[in-house]
């Protein structure tokens, strides 16, 4: 009990708290749903969107604190050293945990609120770079100096130690006013979304997989060469759609439209989206291949023989 809580089992903690907060909103926004549905209370449409709106922007951060613990895990035993700042990882988490939750309105820009409460949510937005930066910091003084050797995991946790960096950026585009003026609702807002994850999500949870397979099994992996092949083919098919989504976005193609012109602008990006959709789910599925071929390993040589 004397001893700290490692790094990733905190950012674990605040996970598991941002699940709490963030179901919270959306059981208090259908509860006032559902009494206004029965004509027991009156129904203010944007504050119910508000509430259900912590909700949206907290499973971003949901599904990215874990990620984040992946390079809080991984990256100090890649590099053999200690992380730089074990206080500046906890004050990270802990930051994230406070600015996940509290910045919805910068997806209902558009709406006729009070522009203070829209200034104060622009600060908030900006605010979340903070832990981010801290983080990004913390782990690159970690590897810096270090002698790292190059294979899966190392190139899967810098695709997404980059990734979570070009991800964010355009992240921030979405909460600044007069940019979201241009792409508000727009795929833009989806471009930036899939960024999250494919760019720095999966490409953490990949990292870490190649570390825990072996590590759990006792067993390599089957094919190496398909590991890379894995890796090459999803980062092409991924980049080709997030900038499939966002050239669709700055073009102006609202996210919820079922009925669009068949024009160029909106023709190209769609079919660089799902070329790119159909590289990267191939090259996923020789990564699920050659994990189904590593754990039936010993019993396919048995059957060799």
């Amino acid at each position: 009990m004397k001893e700290k809580l490692p790094i990733f089992s905190v950012f674990s903690i605040m996970t598991a708290l941002m699940i709490a907060l963030g179901w919270s909103e959306a059981t208090a926004a259908n509860t006032w749903d559902l009494l206004a549905y029965y004509g027991i209370s009156k129904l203010n449409v944007i504050s119910d969107q508000i509430a259900f709106g912590i909700l949206w922007h907290s499973i971003v951060y949901m599904t990215w604190m874990p990620a984040v613990a992946s390079l809080y895990f991984l990256i100090p035993i890649l590099a053999n050293k200690p992380l730089y700042s074990d206080r500046m990882g906890r004050i990270s988490a802990l930051l994230y945990l406070i600015f996940s939750n509290n910045v919805p309105i910068h997806h209902l820009y558009m709406v006729n609120l009070p522009v203070g409460i829209k200034v104060l949510e622009e600060v908030l937005t900006f605010a979340v770079v903070v832990p981010s930066m801290m983080t990004f910091f913390n782990l690159w003084a970690t590897t810096k100096g270090a002698k790292i050797n190059l294979n899966l995991i190392s190139v899967w946790i810098s695709i997404a130690f980059a990734g979570s960096i070009a991800a964010g950026v355009t992240g921030i585009a979405n909460g600044d006013l007069s940019f979201d003026s241009i792409i508000h609702d727009s795929m833009w807002v989806v471009g930036h979304f899939h960024a999250m994850i494919f760019f720095s999500i999966v490409p953490a949870g990949f990292a870490t997989l190649y570390y825990m397979v072996p590590a759990l099994t006792g067993r390599q992996w089957y094919s190496n060469k398909l590991g890379w092949i894995h890796m090459v083919g999803y980062v092409i098919g991924t980049v080709m759609i997030v900038v499939g989504f966002d050239d669709l976005g700055l073009e102006g193609l609202m996210r919820k439209a079922e009925i669009f012109p068949l024009i160029p602008a909106y023709i190209t990006p769609e079919i660089l989206a799902s070329a790119g959709a159909f590289i990267a789910d191939t090259a996923t599925l020789l990564w699920l291949g050659n994990l189904v071929l590593t754990l039936l390993k010993e019993e396919l040589e048995i059957l060799r023989i």
